[in-house]
């Protein structure tokens, strides 16, 4: 579980900086279509891209759960005082746009917990060292 926690705080992290840096791009009020676009192909994205690793890693269904909860737990704490001082960590960002920032939040944690929570595909999968 460790190793997923430390990659779910690094992506985190990341994202965060991203945020920072080129956020206004895609949360912009006077663009609600761009918005939309965004949080359609992140969750997509996210969900599938969760899949797509916990195959590759062969993690059994029972696995992915417990990884897919170990990837989201520390980042949506971390995310509390985020979304909460969203005016000083985001300032490029319209305050007018905060609350659709943590909706995104919650979105891609959903979908990355349903990656998780799929089935791995193609039935039974080997165990592996990696386990969460």
């Amino acid at each position: 579980m460790g190793r997923y926690a430390m990659i779910g705080v690094a992506i985190w992290a990341a994202g965060t900086a991203a945020l920072r840096l080129a956020g206004h791009h895609l949360f912009a009020p006077d663009r609600p279509l761009t918005v939309a676009v965004t949080f359609a192909a992140s969750a997509v994205a996210f969900a599938l891209l969760t899949r797509f690793a916990f195959d590759r890693e062969g993690l059994d269904d029972a696995q992915r759960r417990t990884a897919s909860l170990a990837l989201v737990l520390l980042p949506m704490l971390l995310d509390v005082p985020s979304v909460l001082a969203a005016g000083v960590l985001f300032p490029n960002l319209d305050p007018a746009i905060h609350a659709t920032l943590g909706a995104y939040l919650m979105l891609g944690y959903w979908a990355i917990l349903l990656g998780g929570f799929l089935p791995a595909k193609g039935g039974a999968t080997r165990r592996t060292a990696h386990a969460a």
